[in-house]
């Protein structure tokens, strides 16, 4: 008989992220049960990203870069 498992992800490539918006303007990124970081919404084009040891990863213009962003920071 042939056994046949797949690998477990990478850690530095989490498995499909989760967003969720925890209150207006926060989100929290997670993966596998992991915390991967947050996005904090200053204004209509400043988001705040952080990874996941709350380091300021930088300021983006919309939410899709400060996402990008954040899952980035988890690779490194």
């Amino acid at each position: 008989m042939t056994l046949i498992e797949s690998a477990p992800p990478k850690p530095d490539q989490p498995a499909d992220p989760v967003w969720r918006e925890v209150e207006p303007g926060f989100w929290v990124a997670s993966a596998d049960g992991m915390f991967l970081g947050t996005i904090e919404q200053h204004s209509e084009h400043r988001f705040f990203a952080r990874n996941s040891t709350r380091t300021y990863v930088g300021e983006w213009s919309s939410l899709d870069l400060a996402r990008d962003a954040v899952l980035t920071a988890c690779a490194h």
